[in-house]
């Protein structure tokens, strides 16, 4: 086994021992050994280790000064703090001026470490992590924290009333939603290609060839949730998506809601959101989770009042 292999295989072992009581932890293992292997093959690994931590750093080109780092692996304060160290350093010795993270590799894969939580369980496609790494990295005076949220709301009256107008406005105007339970390759090239531009700008995104993509959409889509996936459509053309998990069968996860740019701040976003609380209704879920959004996202324009966080997350950037 090479070193790199073994310094992550570690890191798996740890995980499996500090989140073994939590649901999705075979999931969340299964991504992050995917995300190692992605990164393998697409980005240059640089890795980092003292004592019994590690992490990586990753870069798209060799002669970038900017890295991500991720696949941090780090027992308590103290072990984090002899690791920190050693990353900086090494970051001093690759001539690495700004550092971005926790990402694994790509921000399609589980990253962000939690800032605030209820305590309720993880859910598939959140980072497993604890407070205490977010207070770590807080307290070495990051140049930028991007901040994230995640809600649940069991209550859809507000939600109902306020997005109706919207979904009666584009019923008129060829906009079509189609609830799907299986995406065969041919839409989901499609899905892949919005992907591509809808999130490109994204903090943190590195593109996935559509193998990868395929690879990394075809094992959380389940037939078996009420609610899976969505395609919207004008004239027949798609210009979005949304991708669904449960967190248990009363519990539908809202994961992503991607629109081409030219049909955003269109209002469609809210129209979408009428006929997915109805079809909530229909499939009767008890609660919805709104997953992972970006604090200053147009989605947390919505309702509010009927909203409770339950995790909050962040991501940092670091000058050296």
């Amino acid at each position: 086994m090479k070193k790199n292999d073994f310094t992550f295989e570690s890191y798996l072992k740890n995980i499996s021992i500090e989140y073994k009581d939590e649901p999705f932890l075979g999931s969340f293992l299964d991504q992050m050994s995917y995300a190692y292997q992605w990164s393998k093959k697409n980005l240059h690994l640089i890795s980092v280790q003292s004592g019994n931590t590690s992490a990586f750093l990753m870069k798209k080109n060799i002669t970038d000064e900017e890295a991500f780092f991720g696949f941090v692996n780090a027992k308590n304060n103290h072990d984090l703090n002899i690791l920190w160290t050693a990353v900086l350093a090494k970051c001093r010795e690759r001539n690495i001026k700004l550092i971005k993270g926790p990402v694994q590799g790509s921000t399609f894969f589980p990253y962000r470490f939690v800032s605030l939580t209820d305590d309720l369980p993880f859910f598939d496609g959140e980072c497993f992590s604890k407070l205490t790494e977010d207070e770590f990295m807080k307290n070495q005076n990051p140049k930028k924290i991007i901040a994230y949220g995640s809600a649940i709301r069991s209550n859809f009256d507000n939600i109902l009333k306020f997005t109706k107008p919207y979904f009666d406005n584009f019923k008129q105007k060829n906009f079509t939603i189609i609830h799907m339970k299986k995406v065969d390759d041919e839409l989901l090239k499609s899905v892949h290609n919005a992907s591509n531009i809808i999130f490109k700008n994204n903090w943190g995104f590195h593109e996935l060839s559509f193998e990868d993509f395929k690879r990394f959409f075809r094992p959380s889509f389940d037939v078996n949730f009420k609610i899976s996936f969505y395609s919207l459509y004008i004239n027949d053309q798609l210009i979005g998506f949304s991708k669904h998990s449960e967190l248990n069968r009363d519990t539908l996860v809202c994961k992503t809601l991607g629109l081409i740019p030219e049909y955003q701040k269109m209002g469609i976003g809210n129209a979408f959101a009428y006929k997915l609380h109805a079809d909530v209704i229909d499939c009767n879920y008890k609660n919805v989770i709104y997953a992972l959004v970006k604090k200053d996202n147009r989605v947390t324009k919505m309702p509010t009042p009927d909203l409770k966080i339950i995790r909050e997350y962040s991501a940092y950037e670091f000058e050296i």
